[in-house]
Formats: C-alpha cells, structure tokens, sequence
C-alpha cells in the first residue's frame, strides 16, 4: 500500500494549494485593513498636541480613536489615568458609585476597545492601576465588577477619604463623628471650631488623632473578621476619644488665633505699601 493515510498524492497536493491560497488571501485581507486604517487615521481630527491638563506636549503619550467622529485624542498617561480612576472609584458620601471611564472632551463612556487601547499603553508606561486592571478582567462590566471587587473598592474609597479628607463629604463625616463622641461622653462641643481645625488641620496633633480615630472606626468591618475582634476595637477607639473630649481644645483656638493675627499683620503691611508707594515716586 503506497498511500496509506485518507486523501491520495493527488488530493494532497490539491489541499496544499488552498490552504496556500487562503493563506495568501488573508495575508492579503490584513495588509488591505492595514493600508485603510493608515489612510483614515491620516485624515482623522486632533484634539492637538498637548495634554488637556498639563497644556505641555505629553512625555507618556496615551492615544485613543474615536472612529464614528473621526477624531483622535492625546493624553499624558498620567492624566488620563487619573480622569478613569476618578470614574471607577467615584463614590458619594464615601460608598462607591461606579462609573464607567469617560472622553473628557465630549463626555462619553469609553467603549470596550477604546479602554483596552488606553489600558494598553498605560501598560506600556508601567502606570496602570488595580482597579483598572479590575474592570478590564471583568470584561468592562460594572455589574461583575460590583460583585467581585465590591468590597475592595469600597475599603480603598473609605480610608483614602478619610486619610487626605479631600471632600466635603469626608470633613463632614469626621466632624459628625467628633460630635458624636462629644455627645457620648456628655462633653461640650465646639462646632464651628472643629469644622475650621478639620479645614485647616496642617499641624494640629488633635485634630490627626480624631481623623484616625474616625477612619479606624469605619474601617473596623474591613479590617477585623470577628465581632469579638471589633468589640475591642470600638472599646479602645471609645476610650481613646473619651480622653480628648476632656480636654479643652487650646491647640485649635491657638492655631486659630496664630493665623488670624498673621493675616492682620499681614493685611496691615499690605495697607501700608499701598499708602507708602505714591509718596515714594511722588519724591522721586
């Protein structure tokens, strides 16, 4: 038996040539696709050179297409990271809200090939961010995301706010939970005095005290597995406040008071400049 397997010499030969043949012809599909994406990505709009942000010509260019509008859109990595991640984290009153990245120039959700694309070349930038990295193994579906990455979203939203407090929301959160303690403890509460401390908080012991106290309270579900685990740990935060509500808060009043005679001094020089330039040229 000269040809012991299916097809004949002849029939071999016959298949090798289509499969050449198909070979050939999607070669040739890929480089016709190659050519016309050139062509209509030479005849795209720009957004223009410079990052929307920084104004500069971006060092970690990050570019993405808008086909049905024909335009093209350069970022600095680093901004547009930035823009997305306030998208994915965004939250309200400190629980996530979810949000799919948008263009910030025309204020459209990305679509999936879009954020692959800038997902990429942050990749490739080496500035890429787990929660990205999370939506995108999640096929881009905030539903999934929600359900898988939820709870490590809302730990990471929860003790950034209350670590830099760079909302309303969190100040607020902090102050409330000041006033609580205050309450608790049958100690009197300063109101608009601790709401200037929480605003103007660089430096005062006090007031970093409380906002750890706040975040250690509110972090207590994600940090302690058992309830016997955090029933210590609301008795020691308990205890912790109970001692500085007894005190008076003099680092705040003197804080306080340092500023406003350094903004009277201040305004003071300044009044006195401006009364003292016409006689100086006058003189000349």
């Amino acid at each position: 038996m000269k040809n012991p397997g299916i097809f004949g010499a002849m029939e071999m030969r016959i298949l090798r040539g289509c499969m050449s043949l198909a070979i050939k012809n999607q070669r040739f599909v890929q480089l016709c696709r190659k050519l016309v994406h050139n062509w209509l990505a030479r005849r795209l709009k720009s957004n223009g050179a410079e990052d929307l942000v920084t104004g500069e010509v971006p060092k970690r260019p990050v570019v993405f297409v808008d086909w049905p509008a024909r335009r093209s859109y350069t970022f600095e990595g680093n901004t547009i990271r930035r823009l997305m991640l306030d998208r994915v984290l965004q939250s309200s009153y400190l629980f996530p809200t979810y949000g799919f990245p948008r263009n910030p120039y025309t204020n459209v959700d990305l679509t999936y090939l879009q954020y692959m694309c800038v997902l990429n070349q942050l990749r490739a930038h080496q500035i890429t961010h787990w929660a990205l990295e999370a939506l995108l193994s999640c096929n881009y579906d905030m539903g999934i995301l929600k359900k898988k990455f939820g709870e490590t979203i809302g730990q990471h939203i929860m003790n950034t706010q209350l670590t830099t407090l760079n909302s309303p929301e969190a100040i607020e959160l902090v102050h409330q939970f000041i006033d609580d303690e205050h309450d608790r403890n049958g100690e009197h509460f300063c109101y608009e005095l601790y709401m200037w401390g929480l605003n103007n908080r660089g430096g005062m012991n006090r007031i970093e005290t409380w906002i750890k106290l706040c975040r250690d309270y509110y972090m207590l579900k994600y940090n302690f597995a058992t309830m016997e685990e955090m029933t210590k740990e609301i008795l020691r935060i308990r205890s912790r406040a109970k001692d500085i509500c007894s005190l008076p808060p003099r680092e705040i009043m003197a804080k306080k008071a340092s500023i406003f005679k350094q903004k009277l001094l201040d305004e003071r020089a300044r009044q006195r400049s401006a009364v003292g330039s016409p006689v100086s040229s006058s003189t000349e």
